[in-house]
């Protein structure tokens, strides 16, 4: 069987490589989890947000590119070097606050 290049799940293969029955089987598997309407961050397990890469699964919201927005609104707003209390009550996966902390370093968290 041939198959392309697919970096995000751990498939590193050339154009004309032959592949093992394991291996097409596992990319097979992985075509029906889409087909099937799963997301690709779901089936790869890692969402990249604000430039950090996070874990993610069915039990996880996926962050989503338009709340890094809020993100960067606030990071412009707020001195980076003035001290910020953020409060963290119910955001999912945490993603928003842990794109603060990277970015705000004197920021202080509480969670709910």
């Amino acid at each position: 069987m041939l198959c392309f290049r697919v970096y995000p799940c751990g498939f590193n293969i050339k154009k004309y490589d032959i592949v093992s029955e394991e291996l097409s089987s596992a990319y097979e598997t992985l075509i029906e989890e889409r087909f099937s309407g799963n997301p690709v961050s779901y089936i790869v397990g890692k969402q990249e947000f604000m430039g950090l890469d996070f874990e993610v699964n069915k039990h996880v919201l996926i962050p989503r590119p338009d709340t890094e927005i809020l993100i960067e609104q606030l990071v412009d707003l707020v001195d980076s070097n003035v001290p910020i209390n953020v409060l963290d009550i119910g955001t999912g996966s945490g993603a928003i606050p842990i794109a603060l902390a990277h970015f705000l370093k004197h920021a202080k968290f509480m969670d709910d």
